[in-house]
């Protein structure tokens, strides 16, 4: 195959990898090299796919009058092969994504496979829809439900809190000063609880959990 041809199959590998949900949630946690090396791997596949297919044509007969019209129109050697590499590229994430793995199973499949603490545990508090506490390295600490949080080793470094109870931790005991308490401003008509999210950048946090507020009360 020419040389000038084979950025079609790593144009192929480019969507492919952009378009699978769990490729692309896999390759937010990496870096540029790591999305260039899944390209040309996932470009090469496609490209050995797109030739078997290319070179089974030939055995039907009812396939010679479309040849013979895309001969006369790209008549290139490999042109075809490299060609039906880029449509799979394109159409087979869908295909993919709709009977294999969605968007959301995809993105807690990267996360758990990216073994982060923090990614997992704010992961898990939304699907369960349960509050946590964080505490920052300024002693202030937020209780509420985790509404976005950064993937590990993205660009985004901060987590989106509708808190329900902050404060300041004791500098001696390190136990709780509870200072604000956001549920009466929460059930307030015409009162929109966006309007209570607290962005936290995710370095300035010390320490994060689950917080069960029957069990603080029984046992602190």
């Amino acid at each position: 195959m020419p040389a000038n041809l084979l950025i079609l199959p790593l144009l192929a590998g480019y969507l492919f990898t952009t378009r699978i949900s769990y490729l692309r949630y896999k390759g937010q946690l990496g870096d540029g090299y790591r999305l260039l090396l899944d390209s040309s791997v996932w470009g090469l596949v496609m490209l050995v796919v797109a030739r078997a297919l290319t070179f089974s044509a030939h055995y039907f007969s009812w396939l010679d009058s479309p040849k013979a019209m895309w001969y006369e129109i790209a008549p290139w050697p490999f042109i075809g092969t490299a060609s039906l590499s880029t449509v799979l590229g394109y159409f087979s994430p869908w295909l993919i994504n709709r009977f294999w793995m969605d968007a959301e199973t995809s993105k807690d499949t990267a996360i758990e496979n990216s073994g982060d603490p923090l990614a997992i545990l704010l992961n898990d508090a939304i699907a369960r829809n349960s509050p946590v506490e964080i505490s920052l390295q300024s002693r202030k600490f937020y209780i509420g439900y985790v509404t976005s949080f950064p993937l590990p080793d993205s660009k985004n470094k901060h987590l989106a809190l509708l808190p329900l109870l902050s404060g300041y931790r004791d500098p001696q005991s390190l136990r709780f000063n509870f200072t604000t308490n956001y549920s009466p401003a929460r059930q307030l008509k015409d009162f929109d609880a966006n309007d209570l999210k607290v962005v936290i950048p995710v370095d300035t946090i010390l320490s994060a959990r689950f917080f069960d507020a029957s069990v603080y009360t029984r046992t602190f």
